[in-house]
């Protein structure tokens, strides 16, 4: 299958196939302008993303810590890391479903590239607080949870209504419900941080 050589097509191609860690985890910012280039028909069930070596993907998502264990700074790095590959997810998908769904608008491919730079924000906010815990995001492994979901969405809306009103929509209320997790262990600055990816994705919900 041939790669797209320029523009912002490129660009999340790349952030999708990259092996490199740091190209996952820091990628450059996105050219400002499309290629024009499109995909075969058959992107859509064959485009995955590469994980890098560092982290070891799981086969089974570790489970949620009840709020007593959230004392130890290492739950709560694991917590953050979880959140982290969540956030890792949805940038990936929104560059998948700039290349998948090559033919909608270009106001509507815009909007995705600006939702997965969000998230790419997102990310590193998490991996600085999860390295102020005493972890790194290479302590845990990952589940791609959304990519077992999302790809098999029917056209835009259909993704859409997946990852952005309902995979998006929920972490509305878990941020919340983490937030108050985090203060009562006394980690506000973990609080505040669920509190502020909560408030952001309101915006990608109402996209």
């Amino acid at each position: 299958m041939d790669a797209p050589r320029e523009g912002i097509e490129a660009w999340a191609w790349e952030f999708l196939s990259s092996e490199v860690l740091q190209e996952k985890l820091d990628p450059p910012a996105p050219p400002t302008e499309f290629s024009g280039w499109t995909g075969p028909p058959e992107l859509q069930e064959n485009l995955r993303p590469v994980r890098p070596p560092e982290l070891e993907v799981l086969q089974k998502s570790p489970k949620t810590p009840r709020p007593g264990a959230m004392v130890d700074p290492g739950v709560r790095a694991g917590l953050l890391a979880a959140f982290h590959h969540h956030e890792l997810q949805a940038a990936e998908l929104f560059c998948w479903a700039l290349l998948v769904h090559s033919g909608t608008p270009e106001a509507f491919r815009r909007g995705l590239v600006k939702l997965a730079t969000d998230e790419i924000r997102h990310m590193g906010m998490y991996r600085r607080h999860i390295e102020r815990l005493g972890s790194s995001i290479e302590d845990f492994g990952v589940r791609d949870w959304f990519w077992e979901r999302v790809p098999a969405s029917e056209g835009p809306a259909g993704f859409c209504a997946v990852l952005g009103i309902g995979f998006e929509g929920a972490n509305i209320d878990h941020s919340a419900v983490f937030a108050e997790r985090f203060r009562a262990v006394g980690d506000e600055e973990g609080a505040r941080l669920q509190e502020v990816v909560g408030e952001e994705e309101i915006d990608h919900v109402r996209f």
